[in-house]
């Protein structure tokens, strides 16, 4: 969509630049006409594909269009498909159809698809040629957190006695330091690192410094700079609104353990799939 932005104030403070300012966000709104004219290329494709093949076909596909493979994936009850996502009539047809077979022309509020079934593997334990990527994946991230935890003990060694505000040059600029945040918030450029969070809530005087941290995605020294105080005024005014929260909360965890039990104490045999995605 479009913003229209309107400035209200700007001004500097600790040698930084602030804006403060609104905004209005007009959505664009795909027309009918344009829904038609996708529709009859999506036949159209579609209709070549079985005629010719589909390597042949998508060579008339636009730029605009893409052709992407999922890869062999796991039939799941909720229909979810890797690349496409929650496509009604996709799942079914996977579970379906036979290599080689195209499906109808689907449709989402994301896109059209075209569906060919390339490949079905009986259940079984998966070769190394088909893990080999993941495992890889999962060793070089090893290795990379055990690189980054050598790192930051020595570097926590290295400011015995001190703290972060005693850095200067290229160390002072890998400092970083976010906005306030509460213990379920999300943090720029670490995301919500429970282990993080928790670190810097243990921490009672601004300037004291965590031990090091292994988080997600590496590890971290925190050190407080500031912790501020509940505002009573403006718990005690969104109170009633948390506690139907926690009750709802509460509520659908009590009702998905419940759902879980008779899932795992039953013998369901489940198609849902085959007639509906969610």
């Amino acid at each position: 969509g479009w913003h229209i932005i309107k400035v209200e104030e700007k001004r500097k403070e600790n040698g930084e630049d602030q804006v403060r300012a609104r905004h209005i966000l007009l959505k664009t709104v795909i027309g009918q006409q344009t829904l038609k004219d996708l529709q009859s290329s999506a036949d159209r494709i579609l209709s070549q594909s079985r005629e010719n093949g589909f390597q042949q076909a998508i060579q008339s596909v636009p730029e605009s269009l893409t052709v992407q493979s999922t890869g062999l994936f796991t039939e799941r009850p909720d229909g979810f498909i890797p690349r496409i996502g929650y496509l009604i009539g996709a799942a079914a047809f996977s579970a379906d159809g036979d290599p080689g077979d195209f499906s109808e022309t689907l449709e989402n509020d994301t896109g059209f698809y075209i569906i060919q079934l390339t490949d079905r593997k009986p259940e079984g334990v998966q070769t190394l040629e088909e893990v080999e990527n993941r495992i890889r994946a999962v060793l070089n991230r090893d290795q990379k957190m055990y690189l980054a935890k050598e790192a930051g003990e020595q570097f926590k060694t290295k400011l015995t006695g001190k703290n972060l505000d005693s850095l200067t040059g290229d160390e002072a600029d890998e400092v970083k330091s976010p906005e306030a945040f509460a213990h379920q918030a999300f943090i720029p450029g670490v995301g919500q690192d429970l282990s993080l969070i928790g670190a810097a809530f243990q921490l009672k005087t601004p300037g004291e410094m965590s031990d090091l941290v292994k988080g997600d995605r590496g590890y971290y020294l925190v050190q407080l700079v500031e912790h501020q105080p509940i505002d009573n005024e403006a718990f005690n005014s969104s109170k009633d609104n948390l506690q139907k929260q926690l009750l709802i909360q509460k509520q659908n965890q009590l009702y998905s353990e419940w759902l879980a039990d008779l899932e795992e104490n039953a013998e369901i045999e489940n198609n849902l799939s085959r007639f509906f995605s969610f």
